[in-house]
């Protein structure tokens, strides 16, 4: 038993072992993904929060737009479930064309979210309101799956993809 002690690694002196050299290309490797997965983390933030936002503003959004109560509001909540569903559908089609980049549709849509959301107090009129809703909500569903599908492979065009439906933090693939 006491060889068994002594042939032991440090454990203090394994954790540093294991991380790459600095200024190596691992390392920034290692950064990228980390900065990505952040990115990830909060997208996914502010798809939750997104709703919930919504729901208490809903009186003040109604008086805004010159409706006399929030039951006044049903075209926004219908944009919102069609909005949300097409948004699956677009994003799976279009990680299906854009492979590896698919990334860079993940940030789009990100940015659109935060766009509409933060646009959503100053519509005018039901007809604005709703279109915001629903950009909000189509930027929602395509944050939603790609923020959900990981594909390390070419796209669709050349035949060799393979999706995997796992979550892409800190995956092996690059962001972008």
């Amino acid at each position: 038993m006491v060889e068994l002690v002594a042939s032991q690694p440090d454990v203090k002196a394994a954790p540093a072992a294991l991380l790459p050299e600095a200024g190596s290309g691992d390392a920034d490797q290692l950064r990228w993904r980390y900065r990505c997965t952040a990115a990830y983390c909060v997208s996914f933030v502010g798809l939750g929060l997104m709703p919930c936002v919504y729901g208490p503003t809903l009186p003040a959004l109604a008086a805004r737009v010159g409706l006399s109560g929030p039951a006044d509001l049903a075209s926004t909540f219908i944009a919102r479930g069609v909005f949300y569903g097409a948004g699956t559908l677009v994003a799976g089609s279009l990680v299906d064309r854009v492979g590896a980049h698919a990334h860079r549709l993940w940030a789009a849509a990100a940015l659109a979210m935060a766009v509409c959301g933060a646009a959503l107090p100053l519509g005018g009129s039901l007809a604005q309101l709703t279109v915001l809703v629903g950009g909000l909500n189509l930027a929602a569903g395509v944050v939603d799956v790609l923020g959900n599908v990981r594909n390390n492979s070419k796209p669709l065009r050349n035949r060799s993809t393979e999706l995997t439906y796992t979550p892409v933090l800190l995956s092996s693939s690059r962001c972008c």
